[in-house]
C-alpha cells in the first residue's frame, strides 16, 4: 500500500523543503472531427431555453432554404412553440466567421473537438404584428413602475363605462423639432428628463428588435447624435471589445424583460 498524501511529522525534511505540487490531471483531446463544418448561431433566449430542455436526439425545428433575387435564404421553424417561441424565425449568416473550434466533454471525462467554425450566424425574429405585441410587453414590463400602474388604473376606473378605448402612439418629433435649448430645462421631471425618458423607451424598444447594435447604427435608428446615445448606452448596455460581437452593445441583463432572458 501507498501511504496518502498527509502533512509530514512536525521538524521533518519534507516539511523544510516543502512537499512536491502534485501532477497536473491529464486528460485526452479527440481530435477525430477536426476536419468537420459547424455553424455558430446565436439564439434568442426563449428559443435557447426551449431547446435546451430537449433530450438528445429530439428535433428542434426545420430549416427551409429559400432563393431570392439569386441568394440563399434561411428560415427556421422551432418543434416547439409558446407564447415567447414565434412561429418561424430568419437565420442571418454574417459574411465572417470567427477562428474557433467547438469542444465538448465526453461522459469519461475526455475532451474532444466536434469541428470548427464555417459560418457565423444570428436567429432573429420576423417584424410582424405579433413580435412587435411580445416586444411591446417586454418594455412596459421593463419600464413600468407603482406610480405608473396606478395612474393607468385610475384612469381605468374613470372610464370604465365606456364600450371600448382606444390608446394612440405618436411618432416621435424629427431631429429638426428638437431644440437643444430645452436641455437647459431642469433635469428632474422637466423637458430634458422627458427627452431622457423617451430616449430610454426608445433604445430599449430597439434592443427588443435585435440584440447587437453598432453605435452609428444606434444614432441613425434613434435620430440622435451618438454622443447622447453613447451616454445612455454606457449605463444600459455593454459594449464587446473582442469577440464574435466586436464593436458592438447588448443590453445588459438587468434591463432585460424578465421572460426575454437577455435577447430575444
Amino acid at each position: 500500500m501507498k501511504r496518502g498524501r498527509e502533512d509530514p511529522p512536525s521538524g521533518s525534511a519534507s516539511e523544510a523543503a516543502g512537499a512536491p505540487a502534485p501532477a497536473p490531471k491529464r486528460r485526452e483531446l479527440d481530435m477525430t472531427s477536426i476536419g468537420e463544418s459547424l455553424w455558430l448561431v446565436k439564439l434568442p433566449a426563449p428559443v435557447a431555453d426551449a431547446w435546451a430542455r430537449q433530450e438528445a436526439g429530439a428535433s428542434l425545428g426545420e430549416l427551409h432554404v429559400q432563393q431570392q433575387a439569386g441568394k440563399q435564404h434561411f428560415l427556421v421553424k422551432p418543434s416547439e412553440r409558446s407564447e415567447e417561441v414565434l412561429d418561424s424565425y430568419t437565420l442571418h449568416v454574417f459574411d465572417d466567421a470567427p477562428a474557433l473550434v467547438a469542444v465538448s466533454e465526453t461522459a469519461s471525462g475526455a475532451f474532444a473537438v466536434d469541428g470548427k467554425i464555417s459560418r457565423n450566424c444570428s436567429l432573429r425574429p420576423p417584424a410582424d404584428v405579433r413580435y412587435r405585441q411580445l416586444c411591446r410587453q417586454r418594455l412596459l414590463a421593463t419600464m413600468g413602475s407603482a406610480k405608473e400602474s396606478k395612474a393607468l388604473a385610475d384612469v381605468a376606473s374613470r372610464m370604465g363605462s365606456q364600450a371600448s378605448h382606444v390608446v394612440s402612439f405618436k411618432r416621435p418629433p424629427k431631429p429638426e423639432d428638437d431644440n437643444d435649448d430645452d436641455d437647459d430645462e431642469d433635469g428632474g421631471g422637466g423637458k430634458k428628463g422627458g427627452k431622457k425618458k423617451d430616449l430610454v423607451s426608445r433604445l430599449l424598444s430597439c434592443f427588443g428588435k435585435k440584440d447587437h447594435w453598432q453605435l452609428k447604427e444606434l444614432a441613425q435608428a434613434l435620430r440622435k447624435p451618438k454622443k447622447d446615445v453613447k451616454e445612455i448606452l454606457t449605463k444600459y448596455a455593454t459594449y464587446h471589445r473582442n469577440g464574435p460581437y466586436q464593436g458592438y452593445y447588448n443590453l445588459k441583463g438587468e434591463y432585460r424583460s424578465p421572460a426575454a432572458g437577455g435577447g430575444g
